[in-house]
């Protein structure tokens, strides 16, 4: 795709604290620093977000803003994934065409996308939560487990399905902690019942399908899509059912649209995720997840109410969905010139 003619960008920093630090795979997230570019092409205005999760993105902050700055000056693709996935954004908003195509226009072509509830606790704060009514009107709730005893994993999973009807689904993410024969016996432990799938539960991603096969119990890989001589033999695998996808590790919308596609033809349904981004990011992506996930399956977009605070309005969710109607956010920060900034 030819690059669109710029008018102008800038760009402002932002920090939003979590409410409480959250225990991801590779370690505590308190607090997610980064970026937003506003760029102004093809008449339009549009904004992207650039912040790349320590553990998570292989770039540092200050190597994805040099990215930037280096495309923007060679109207190139940022080599940084979460420079390329933020330019790609405020391109797509501010372009009618891409505006159209990624679901982005107002009043957008779908106006809603299901989403989870996502968990990260034990047993007594999963009550609590429950109380609190953090679970209520979501068809799927995730539930991070494989740190505690199969005992504890097993009663949470037990205390999530006696708060939920058996139609409802549960998602476990084990976040690559456990060895084989560990995350057999725990799935052994909890069952299929009401298991929609496991994400990434093994340590050796090689043995996800015969997991699956020994258990009955759908995988899904995450951190599998990063590495590509284990992909060819995994994608597609009898067993393995669905891609999990966090746009900003993956770059361009473009490429998102080829990992799908190509998930597809190997049998995997995609739902998409995300790293903590802000709620300007999360409605964008709920955006396109209502057209490119897969059908029938919930995304975990719901994590705005994670915040203390943020730079614009965070979506309404309601009943298990996340609203789509009216204009994405703008976020309210103090813009200056991109090349005002000097990046170490």
């Amino acid at each position: 795709m030819r690059p669109a003619p710029l008018a102008g960008y800038s760009v402002a920093p932002f920090e939003h604290q979590m409410l409480k630090p959250f225990r991801s795979g590779r370690g505590l997230v308190t607090v997610r620093r980064g970026y937003f570019l506003r760029l102004e092409c093809d008449g339009g205005v549009g904004y992207g977000e650039i912040s790349p999760l320590p553990g998570f993105h292989v770039e540092t902050l200050d190597e994805a803003m040099r990215s930037l700055q280096e495309a923007l000056v060679h109207r190139g693709c940022p080599v940084a994934p979460s420079a390329a996935f933020g330019l790609s954004c405020a391109e797509a908003m501010a372009s009618a065409t891409l505006s159209d195509r990624f679901n982005l226009h107002t009043p957008p072509r779908e106006p809603t996308v299901r989403v989870n509830a996502l968990f990260d606790g034990d047993l007594d704060e999963a009550k609590a939560a429950q109380r609190a009514g953090r679970f209520t009107g979501f068809r799927t709730i995730k539930l991070k487990v494989g740190r505690g005893t199969v005992e504890q994993d097993t009663a949470l999973v037990a205390y999530i399905r006696s708060i939920t009807k058996p139609s409802q689904r549960i998602r476990l993410d084990a976040n690559r902690s456990l060895r084989f024969d560990a995350g057999l016996a725990l799935l052994d432990s909890i069952g299929p019942d009401q298991v929609e799938y496991v994400e990434e539960p093994l340590i050796d991603p090689s043995e996800l399908p015969e997991l699956g096969r020994r258990t009955g119990i759908p995988m899904a890989i995450d951190e599998t899509l990063r590495e590509p001589a284990i992909l060819a033999d995994i994608l597609g695998a009898d067993g393995v059912t669905v891609q999990v996808v966090k746009p900003s590790l993956v770059g361009r919308l473009e490429e998102l649209e080829s990992i799908i596609t190509f998930g597809t033809i190997n049998g995997c349904d995609t739902v998409f995720s995300n790293l903590f981004e802000s709620a300007f990011t999360l409605s964008l992506l709920g955006r396109v997840a209502a057209v490119l996930g897969s059908e029938d399956r919930d995304h975990g977009l719901a994590t705005a109410d994670l915040f203390l605070g943020d730079c614009c309005p965070r979506p309404t969710v309601s009943g298990g969905r996340m609203l789509l109607e009216g204009p994405l956010p703008t976020p309210q920060l103090p813009w200056r010139p991109l090349d005002s900034l000097h990046f170490s």
